[in-house]
């Protein structure tokens, strides 16, 4: 209930300072009323004494340039950071680095207490570190050996599995060999010399019999070698006056001589005859050349052309012999049949030495198995010594903790002061031995008006100009706003907010506590097109320049007394205002507030109150141009369309007034109502101090 009617109290006594205000404002109008009526009458009295006004025409060009609008407030510099370091424990201060006035980077050792009981803990902790890393190094070398014992016994069966394809590959041909059991006959002919009869054991390569083509012979007989000096055109065998085709098999490559000297060479000849000749019986040839007869030198016994001993190519007793001396036989037919007993024991042999080998390959996977387990083992250990390493090194980042506490290190850059203690000292827990102020980025803390803050946002750019620092007036410190207070204080029925502004760059020179303006800019446009603030008019709503359109005489001088143009309130009589370029609207808005300071609009039939003025002669040669606004200050606004950069703008006239009774100028502007400070009433609102409006207003 205490807090409802305080807050009451201080409701009330709020409300009752803001009347004292009002009051206060109201006094302060009247008083500036009674000074102007007493400045009017005064001028009436005056304009009866000679007096001349000058209208001075003002100009000014469209630039592009940054218009930006700002709020600014001043402050002392403030460390952004200070720190009082104290003693951890009870103990002795073995090292102070510092002393008053010591700048100092951070991380830099500032004191330390006696540290040889957490030295012994950290030098015990690493011993038992680097002896479980030699023994991680040994168990290490231990599995590189177990791999390569690993990789000498794969290579081991792989030998042995090289050994079972070879096997296999001899069980394969033992099967394919199974049909050479049945031996056949490679041709036709005659058996002869018969060596095996039935139940006979034969061995690979055993010959059993001999095969002969009875009706195919050769011939070795001698030929004048000039037989085959040209085309050879027929080669017969003759036997008893009986002619055989026959073909030459091949001839000697050397030649010899006959008793009369003819040059011979020894020809193989091949014939077939159906009948068979009997042993002991010759033959001849003869061979035809250039139908000329070579006949053979003497006559030879024939002998089989062809004629092949039957051999078993597999070891097996003989079941069945068809091979039976000097019978005929064709070509195809069984000789002899073999037992396959003797095969199919050599298949189980080499099949019993595969199940030998694949034991031995199991026996050797078995070792792999073994091996692998050995490694398991080994990285488990070495996992545990790791573990362990992890454990010890957790220790020492404890004892480091400890560490942090008996040594103090500088947590920034900074500057030592209050030193209290010295090294060798025994001091007290939490004792301050020593206090670091940062230097780094300082900060000023500005107040900024309740109707302002809602404008000022974190990270906003500012600048501060230092006031013992010349240079920085040229060159303002760029900084920026970090910090905003959301709670305000009142004074006198005004709110406050803190608002911290902090330097974004070093500058020399610079010392806690000297004074500083910090502008924080609110609005900014940059490359932008921008005029004087007074050269904006506003009417009807709408904002308007004067762009200078043609030439114009200037000053222009009007025998019209001063207080005879002011209490025209700024416009008169007829001119030459140049409306060609206006619009409807433009134009409609201009003639209204002509006639509302008493002048009558180019055109219009209503008479002057009085002679021509030269405040209309002073805008002659220029246009009303409608334009849009952005941002702006108190001297400056944005102008978003409607003119272009370099154009000519006709700034409000500014007045001075001479008399015989006076030699002080008096200057005042002139014109429409608008922004930026100009006289006259108008629906402008200027910007204040604090980026708000002020003034104007109808």
């Amino acid at each position: 209930m205490n807090m409802i009617i305080t807050n009451m109290e201080g409701i009330n006594l709020k409300k009752k300072r803001k009347k004292l205000m009002t009051w206060v404002i109201i006094i302060v109008f009247l008083v500036a009323a009674g000074y102007g009526s007493y400045r009017l009458i005064s001028n009436s009295k005056d304009a009866a004494k000679e007096s001349a006004t000058t209208l001075t025409r003002r100009t000014s060009t469209v630039l592009l340039g940054d218009v930006e609008q700002s709020i600014s407030a001043s402050g002392i510099l403030e460390a952004s950071i200070t720190t009082d370091y104290k003693a951890s424990s009870q103990g002795e201060l073995v090292e102070l680095t510092v002393k008053d006035g010591d700048y100092v980077e951070k991380g830099s050792l500032l004191a330390s207490m006696d540290t040889s009981a957490l030295d012994d803990k950290i030098e015990n902790y690493n011993n038992q570190i680097n002896d479980y890393i030699d023994k991680i190094e040994t168990a290490n070398n231990d599995i590189t050996d177990i791999k390569e014992d690993i990789s000498d016994t794969y290579e081991k069966i792989n030998e042995k599995k090289d050994e079972i394809a070879e096997l296999e590959s001899d069980i394969d041909d033992l099967n394919d060999s199974k049909s050479e059991l049945t031996i056949y006959a490679p041709f036709s002919g005659v058996i002869f010399d018969v060596k095996v009869d039935v139940g006979t054991v034969v061995n690979d390569g055993t010959v059993m019999a001999t095969l002969t083509d009875t009706k195919v012979y050769e011939a070795e007989l001698a030929i004048r070698a000039k037989a085959f000096t040209g085309n050879i055109q027929s080669v017969y065998v003759y036997y008893k006056n009986t002619k055989y085709e026959a073909t030459i098999i091949s001839h000697a490559d050397f030649t010899y001589k006959d008793q009369f000297g003819n040059e011979l060479v020894d020809v193989i000849f091949r014939f077939s005859m159906d009948s068979g000749i009997p042993d002991k019986e010759k033959v001849h040839a003869i061979i035809t050349t250039d139908n000329i007869n070579y006949y053979s030198y003497a006559d030879a016994e024939p002998y089989y052309a062809i004629s092949e001993s039957i051999k078993s190519t597999l070891q097996g007793e003989i079941l069945s012999l068809n091979a039976v001396s000097k019978k005929a036989v064709s070509e195809g037919e069984v000789l002899a049949v073999l037992d396959s007993s003797y095969l199919e024991d050599k298949i189980d042999s080499i099949n019993s030495q595969i199940e030998t080998v694949n034991s031995q390959i199991d026996t050797f996977y078995d070792q792999v198995d073994t091996y692998n387990d050995q490694i398991d083992s080994k990285l488990k250990t070495i996992a545990d010594y790791e573990d362990s390493i992890n454990d010890l090194y957790t220790s020492i980042e404890e004892v480091n903790a400890e560490y942090s506490d008996l040594q103090i290190l500088a947590d920034y850059n900074g500057i030592i002061s209050n030193v209290s203690a010295s090294a060798g000292d025994t001091v007290s827990t939490n004792l301050v031995l020593f206090t670091l102020t940062s230097m780094d980025q300082p900060k000023i803390k500005v107040s900024i008006d309740e109707l302002d803050i809602s404008k000022i946002k974190k990270e906003m750019e500012a600048s501060v100009v230092i006031d013992a620092l010349e240079a920085t007036s040229a060159a303002p410190v760029s900084a920026m706003v970090t910090e905003i207070a959301t709670t305000g204080k009142s004074s006198g029925g005004v709110t406050t907010y803190s608002v911290t502004v902090s330097l974004a760059e070093p500058v020399e020179g610079l010392m806690l506590s000297m004074n500083a303006t910090a502008t924080i800019y609110i609005n900014k446009s940059e490359n932008t097109l921008y005029v004087p603030i007074e050269a904006v008019t506003v009417m009807g709503g709408k904002k308007f320049v004067y762009v200078q359109t043609g030439e114009a005489d200037s000053p222009v001088v009007d025998n019209t007394t001063e207080s005879a143009i002011q209490s025209k309130n700024g416009f008169t009589g007829r001119g030459n205002i140049d409306t060609s370029q206006m619009t409807d609207e433009q134009r409609a808005a201009m003639e209204e507030r002509i006639a509302q300071i008493g002048g009558t609009f180019p055109g219009s039939t209503a008479p002057a109150e009085s002679s021509a003025t030269s405040l209309q002669d002073y805008y002659a040669g220029s246009s009303l141009v409608e334009v849009t606004t952005g941002v702006y200050n108190e001297s400056y606004i944005e102008i978003l369309s409607g003119v272009e950069k370099g154009q000519v703008i006709v700034l409000p006239p500014t007045y001075t007034s001479s008399s015989a009774t006076t030699d002080q100028a008096t200057g005042n502007i002139m014109g429409f109502g608008g922004i930026g400070g100009m006289t006259g009433g108008g629906t402008g609102r200027v910007p204040g101090a604090n980026g708000g409006f002020t003034g104007g207003g109808q």
